[in-house]
């Protein structure tokens, strides 16, 4: 697994920033960052460009779900991923859009009593697709199609599509989906707090507004 500290060569985010939260200091949330308790858990397959940025929600998702799991995406190396299926003898549930050519695998319904392991695909949607085109044991894997009926919320980054969520919606949404309404709730949260302190921080000095 990765080390998810907030380390960045971008100079744009060179700012004293916490290295847990992504946070500007002055604004760190990490003294309000839950514990979330689920029978669910979540994998993330994250690109490396994506670590370098502090909008990225697959951290949320670290942060407060202390069984899920970050491992970086290599163009030619899925073994850790595989490694970690077959040492906890699971077979994870794969996030993806429905229009992938998989339909084979997808299914309706699932039987959640002991809980599923979700594998979220982190990255832009070209990337997260490249990630699903490369790997066949990734295309293997039963998928769950989500069908979201809203637009993204998540305000800090732009959807290539407005019906495409972000990885810690795509979370939330798979919790609801799984009927354990209270984690979903707590990680919505959780988000609902980043986002605003995150706007706060890019407020004017003085102005006392959050910017639109």
């Amino acid at each position: 697994m990765i080390n998810f500290e907030f380390v960045s060569n971008n100079p744009r985010y060179r700012a004293d920033r916490c290295s847990s939260c992504r946070l500007p200091a002055a604004h760190c949330i990490c003294n309000q960052t839950p514990c979330i308790k689920s029978r669910h858990r979540f994998w993330i397959l994250i690109h490396p460009n994506e670590l370098q940025k502090p909008t990225n929600t697959a951290v949320l998702i670290r942060r407060t779900f202390h069984e899920s799991r970050l491992i970086p995406w290599q163009r030619s190396d899925f073994s850790p991923l595989i490694e970690l299926a077959q040492r906890q003898g699971v077979q994870p549930l794969l996030a993806f859009p429905g229009d992938t050519g998989n339909a084979g695998h997808q299914r309706e319904r699932w039987d959640d009593a002991e809980g599923a392991t979700f594998l979220l695909l982190d990255g832009t949607w070209r990337q997260a697709r490249r990630m699903f085109r490369k790997n066949a044991w990734i295309r293997s894997l039963p998928l769950v199609s989500l069908r979201p009926t809203g637009l993204s919320q998540y305000p800090l980054r732009r959807q290539s599509h407005p019906h495409h969520l972000s990885t810690v919606e795509t979370a939330v949404a798979l919790l609801r989906e799984f009927q354990d309404q209270s984690a979903a709730v707590e990680l919505a949260g959780y988000v609902a707090l980043f986002n605003q302190a995150y706007l706060a921080s890019k407020a004017p000095r003085g102005s006392g507004c959050i910017p639109g």
